[in-house]
């Protein structure tokens, strides 16, 4: 439970959202992206940690990378295991190894990305737009 970090800001929106990312400062950016839309965060670095599991995410925001096979294979467990979970793929790596369109991934957005595509994303996923 020590790479969980868990915010207590809570404004507006009820909404959790598990930002996934190996590198540490891309995940410290994106959650405090996150959290000036007004939802609450948590961040995790390893893909093998379960905390998905143990509290109830509505949005879960997962570095694809180079689309490797573990981070595909997250996300396809993470919707298979939890289908009402949304999920946002994220990757600065596009190309054609890229499944911007895989049955589990519910949005797609390229790094780097703007606070207003972010912000679009979730609101969408959320239901919120």
């Amino acid at each position: 439970m020590s790479q969980l970090l868990q915010s207590t800001s809570k404004e507006n929106k009820e909404f959790l959202i598990l930002i996934w990312d190996l590198h540490p400062d891309a995940s410290v950016t994106i959650s405090e992206m996150v959290k000036s839309c007004g939802y609450q965060t948590a961040t995790v670095k390893d893909v093998k940690n379960n905390i998905w599991r143990q509290i109830n995410f509505d949005v879960v925001l997962l570095d694809i990378g180079h689309a490797r096979p573990i981070d595909l294979d997250t996300g396809r467990m993470i919707k298979s295991l939890q289908p009402q979970i949304k999920l946002i793929a994220t990757s600065a790596y596009l190309g054609e190894s890229t499944p911007l369109h895989a049955e589990f991934i519910d949005r797609f957005l390229a790094k780097p990305f703007t606070l207003n595509a972010l912000r679009a994303a979730l609101e969408k996923v959320t239901g919120l737009s």
